[in-house]
């Protein structure tokens, strides 16, 4: 059969409308690809990370010395408590956090706190334990993960990823925001840097001093942390340490520690 030139003409032009609907379309498709894959790449990141560190943690013991006190924490499957005893005054403090709440003892007597003080203790054995438990909290339900692309200084390249949290289940300061550089070739955390809103705010930087491998395999680190001024962009820290401009205030180290899988 023969097809007229008309209708060769018509068919001829349907093709190109429709390759001119896909040439237009083509960017927004690109660019969606590309942010799913960027926001699937941070987990995938993460994920790497932690095996890095020795794995998942689910039911496990952990018990270290931090700047004179005692930590201790249990954690088994969702239930945790978390502890840390020292002594002031020639008194025995016991503090004790748990899915239950917050419990404070002095020589072993219970002793009541206001709401205030129960927070803020609270809060303080959270924080410590959160920061030593690096990188595994960082598959808790409530974290937000975003891939902001590679950072190349002189010491390797890094994957830059931010973490936020929701506010259901992200606790008190769930509107605080953390920056985590991992190294593209080893996975390893080397430098990771937060800001937050408490007592008026501030930004800090941390690089790892030292890392401790425990018998099982999985690795905790020490950090030397350092201060940047508040409102300065977070994801040019790195730079910004390089350069050796940020200010050291303190060294975070662990002694004694030991850890434990519960099986």
């Amino acid at each position: 059969m023969k097809i007229s030139n008309t209708k060769k003409k018509r068919w001829i032009q349907g093709i190109h409308l429709f390759l001119w609907a896909i040439l237009l379309a083509a960017p927004n498709l690109k660019a969606q690809f590309v942010y799913e894959e960027r926001e699937n790449f941070a987990n995938d990141v993460v994920r790497m990370c932690i095996e890095a560190y020795g794995g998942e943690i689910d039911s496990a013991s952990l018990s270290f010395t931090f700047r004179d006190k005692l930590y201790k924490g249990i954690f088994e499957s969702g239930n945790y408590e978390m502890s840390r005893q020292f002594n002031k005054d020639d008194s025995l403090y016991l503090d004790r956090l748990s899915n239950s709440g917050f419990v404070r003892t002095v020589n072993s007597q219970s002793v009541e706190l206001s709401e205030r003080w129960v927070k803020a203790y609270s809060n303080s054995i959270n924080s410590v334990f959160y920061f030593v438990m690096l990188p595994f909290k960082l598959q808790d339900e409530a974290v937000i993960l975003s891939y902001f692309g590679k950072q190349k200084t002189k010491n390797g390249e890094y994957f830059l990823v931010k973490v936020s949290f929701k506010q259901e289940g992200g606790g008190e300061d769930h509107q605080d925001e953390f920056r985590y550089w991992v190294n593209s070739k080893t996975y390893l955390l080397d430098f990771f840097a937060y800001s937050y809103d408490t007592d008026g705010g501030g930004v800090r930087f941390r690089a790892v001093e030292k890392r401790h491998q425990s018998d099982s395999g999985h690795i905790f680190q020490d950090y030397i942390n350092y201060k940047a001024n508040v409102g300065i962009a977070m994801d040019s820290l790195l730079y910004i340490y390089d350069s050796g401009k940020l200010i050291e205030l303190s060294k975070i180290r662990l002694e004694n520690l030991q850890f434990e899988s519960i099986k």
